[in-house]
């Protein structure tokens, strides 16, 4: 290299090349004036590289700090028994179910004569897949607003579990509901994940409902080889219906910050050899090589080396537990007893069997240690007294058999109008102040 510009190099304006071939021509100390433009452009590159950097860096720091923004991922986050973040501070999730939102549940959202998850089959006998799919839209945009997440938050919570219902986005027959341009129809879940991770909570989607459950609930566990054929095809029909569905799901929220995991299926019946957990987890992971997935078992978990899973957190349910605190920490020590080096999510709990709601709260916050992650069953529904923070009397409630669209629909309009703190159960009202 002789010292010399390269006049033909792009970073010379020509001005800059008119200047240097002058100064070469006339002095030597042409040479320092064009090192000094040089050096001007690598020094406003710097510069810009830094402030790239310094951002990556400012919204690192808000993870390691454990503030819960939405601009952050729990995505990769996984180290032995914790989640974690980024700097390997653990992350301790204490969350509520929202168990009356898109599931539709007869049992929460105060739905009459109609069986838990029997929306969709009662209303399209009375009259229509199309309005069932209407009245669904207009449940689920009442439901939960805006100050329902601004009230968890100010509760202590720091994540929701959002349950999910596959006919929430694919009509009867399994077949994708679309917009006109051609996508799936995400557009209501999108916003709901906007408005929970707006307010600084993290948000786990739970996919709560498959195709088939309603026929047979346990026919997508079931791979025994020794099935009837025709039995073993419907069974590999659900479990292919199920993974379309979480593989579509998941490449639509793949790295979006905001989201804790995503529980793969909810309470499903042991399964031959894991198979339902493995040909769900493979499926999903080649999708997204990175999302955090939360496997259920009802009771023996299998190691997560030996099946090669990484980013795992394995979830349990605890009800009808002994109503004292003793038997309910005795339950989560029977629910954990293997305990494999991998965090352990309660994923549903719920206190409403408890006469002393005081204790109950200080007993599930001691079983922090144990199970660092938690989510309560359920945060808000209709006149269902303990089983619910958050209840609306029985004005909210709709008779689907019987009540005319016009009053089903105007009562679902009001459902935004409820003064929340002062609608919480006695239950609910143990965790003002701060969970």
């Amino acid at each position: 290299m002789s010292g010399q510009p390269d006049l033909n190099s792009p970073f010379l304006t020509s001005q800059d090349k008119d200047a240097s071939q002058s100064a070469l021509e006339q002095q030597s100390s042409g040479k320092k004036k064009w090192h000094q433009i040089l050096w001007v452009r690598i020094a406003a590159v710097v510069v810009v590289l830094a402030l790239l950097l310094g951002l990556g860096l400012g919204l690192g720091l808000k993870a390691s700090n454990n503030s819960g923004s939405s601009s952050n991922s729990l995505s990769n986050s996984v180290s032995g028994p914790n989640v974690v973040f980024p700097n390997g501070t653990i992350w301790t999730g204490r969350g509520v179910n929202l168990g009356a939102w898109f599931i539709m549940n007869a049992i929460f959202g105060g739905f009459q004569n109609t069986a838990e998850f029997d929306f969709f089959k009662v209303v399209q006998a009375r009259w229509d897949e199309a309005t069932a799919y209407n009245l669904m839209n207009i449940y689920i945009d009442n439901a939960m607003t805006d100050k329902d997440f601004v009230f968890i938050k100010e509760l202590g919570f720091n994540f929701v579990r959002l349950p999910i219902h596959f006919r929430n986005f694919q009509w009867t027959n399994g077949t994708w509901i679309r917009k006109p341009d051609g996508e799936i129809d995400f557009s209501r879940l999108d916003k709901a994940i906007s408005m929970i991770t707006s307010r600084g909570l993290y948000v786990s989607i739970d996919f709560h409902n498959w195709f088939g459950q309603d026929v047979l609930y346990e026919r997508i566990s079931k791979a025994e080889p020794w099935l009837p054929a025709d039995l073993a095809a419907q069974c590999e029909n659900d479990r292919a219906m199920a993974i379309e569905f979480l593989t579509k799901l998941t490449l639509h929220i793949k790295g979006r910050p905001g989201l804790f995991g995503l529980d793969m299926i909810n309470e499903p019946v042991p399964s031959y050899d894991d198979t339902l957990t493995k040909v769900l987890h493979k499926a999903i992971r080649a999708a997204d090589p990175d999302r955090m997935l939360i496997h259920y078992f009802a009771t023996e978990r299998p190691d997560p080396i030996v099946n090669n899973w990484t980013n795992v957190v394995y979830s349990f349910h605890v009800y009808n537990y002994p109503a004292t605190i003793d038997g309910f920490k005795d339950a989560l020590a029977n629910k954990t007893a293997e305990r494999w080096n991998a965090p352990y999510y309660l994923s549903e709990i719920q206190f409403a069997e408890y006469t002393d709601f005081p204790k109950a709260l200080v007993a599930m916050q001691n079983a922090n240690p144990v199970i660092p992650i938690w989510a309560l069953w359920t945060y808000k529904a209709v006149h269902y007294n303990n089983w619910a923070l958050v209840n609306y009397d029985d004005s909210f409630k709709v008779d689907l058999q019987v009540d005319s669209l016009e009053k089903i629909i105007s009562t679902w309009k009001r459902l935004p109008e409820l003064d929340l703190r002062n609608s919480m159960s006695p239950w609910g009202k143990t965790f003002v102040g701060g969970v």
